[in-house]
This record gives structure tokens, sequence and C-alpha cells, in this order.
């Protein structure tokens, strides 16, 4: 992924590209404030769901949780199944966060040695994948809800958990954060030094290759077969066209006389046959 626009975005050439480096140029706008190309794969702004009904809600959240410079690409679909066609990674993408995001506030305030968040409220470590690439997604949210509610959080309006792992906040003496405002040892955007207990991990993987690379796998299996099935079909019939043509061959050698010699030699063995006999 050396000329992705994630590594390379001032170049023109570089390319939006997925978790297996397959090329996806309809991911790819240009920022054209900082003259640098950008891929729309994440959504990583918070956002509670205004509604989640209608034909068009995950189109209409996708605005508020994406970069402001992908928006043109989700307005090109009017309905939450154009969406999906259009831009499955981005759709997906989404899908998760906005499920996620619902079961939790507010995200958390990061300044100095405290992480905070509003009265009632505890701060917790969420992690999420990305459907792009092999990385995770870290985010600090605030939740006043029940801690059994945080767990098995299921895709909105399923019956399927989404992929993430909940950890508490470890505060400076080592112990759990509890409460709406902590003091940590280290540096709160060093998070990977301020990780706590885990609280909760969904059953299903968390590894960016699940969810939506299963479909991308099972999908270039059956392009693999398609093709293989070609392949096959193409050596075949090759195969057939030479023994087709061979036979055309001998029986054009029949018609110009060899049968002739097939008969003489056939006579001189009957001959040497009855010769044996008597």
């Amino acid at each position: 992924m050396s000329n992705s626009c994630i590594n390379n975005g001032t170049s023109p050439f570089c390319t939006c590209q997925d978790y297996y480096g397959y090329i996806l140029p309809e991911y790819k706008v240009l920022d054209t404030f900082s003259q640098s190309y950008n891929c729309c794969f994440n959504a990583n702004l918070f956002a509670l769901p205004a509604t989640t009904t209608g034909d068009s809600w995950l189109r209409t959240y996708a605005n508020q949780v994406i970069d402001p410079i992908c928006r043109d690409l989700v307005s090109e679909s009017t309905t939450d199944s154009e969406f999906k066609e259009k831009l499955p990674i981005l759709y997906y993408q989404t899908y998760l966060v906005a499920s996620l995001n619902s079961k939790f506030s507010s995200t958390a305030i990061l300044q100095d040695k405290t992480i905070s968040c509003g009265e009632g409220e505890i701060p917790f470590i969420v992690s999420y994948p990305n459907y792009h690439d092999e990385n995770m997604n870290y985010k600090v949210l605030c939740s006043n809800q029940n801690i059994n509610s945080l767990k098995d959080i299921k895709f909105i309006g399923t019956e399927d958990e989404i992929e993430y792992q909940i950890n508490y906040i470890k505060t400076v003496d080592g112990k759990n954060c509890n409460t709406n405002e902590c003091n940590v040892k280290y540096d709160p955007f060093r998070l990977e030094y301020n990780f706590g207990d885990k609280l909760y991990k969904s059953k299903a993987s968390i590894s960016p290759s699940s969810s939506v690379y299963q479909l991308w796998f099972w999908l270039i299996a059956l392009i693999f077969i398609v093709l293989t099935g070609f392949v096959v079909f193409f050596l075949y019939r090759r195969g057939m066209e030479k023994y087709f043509k061979d036979g055309v061959s001998y029986l054009n050698g029949i018609h110009m006389g060899r049968g002739d010699k097939a008969k003489i030699h056939s006579l001189n063995n009957k001959k040497s046959y009855n010769h044996v006999d008597s």
C-alpha cells in the first residue's frame, strides 16, 4: 500500500485500497483546500443517531460521523440500499458506529492527566475494527447507562452482535475508574498505558477480517471458481478441437488412398494366416 492516499495523499496517482489490496477508486476524493486526496472509509466522529427508522436513516447519519469532504460521495445515494450498493465498506462502518454510539452519551474530555465525563457518567475505552484495513479504532466514550446495557450490543434492528471491546480507564493508583472524572498516571493521549480491566468483549470476532471481509472472501472465492471453470472449459474445448482435427485428418487420409493400403495389409495378414493353416 505504498501508493495509498493514506500514505501519499498529495499524489494524484495515489489509490484507495481495501484489506486485500484491491483498488477502490469510488472511495477517493480530493480535498480542494489542502489539495490532497483522501479515502472515505472511516466514520470516526461521534454523534447519536437522531432516528433509526426509515429507508435512509443510515445515509443521513453518515453525514454526521464521516469526514466532511466525503459527504458528497454519500449524497450520491438517496436511500440506504443505494448507499450499501455504492459504498459497502463505508456503509457497514457507519452501521457499526451508529449501533455502538447509541449506547454512549458523548466523547470524554482528555486533558493534562485527567479523563472526565459529565455528571453521572463513566469514561470507557472502546475499541472496534476498521473494515478497510487491519487496524482498530480506539475511542474514550462516556456512558450513563447500566454496565449490563454495554454488553452484547447488536447492529440496530438485528440480532447480530457487533465487534467491539470495552475497557475501564486505569486510575493513577492502578484501579478501574468508576466515576465521571479520574486522574491517570500517564498522559491521556498515550491511551495504550491507561487501559484498565476488560469490561466486555463481544463474542463476534473483533478482527477486521470478520464480518464484511467474510463477505469479500466468499465473493472472491466465487470469482475464482468461475474463472477456474472458464479456464478448464477453454482447455477442454481446445483439446477437443485438436482431437476433432486429427480425426478429420485421418479420415481425409483414408479418402486419399490410405484405406486401400489398409486393405492390402489386411489381405497379406489373411494370406499368412491361411499359409499357416495349410
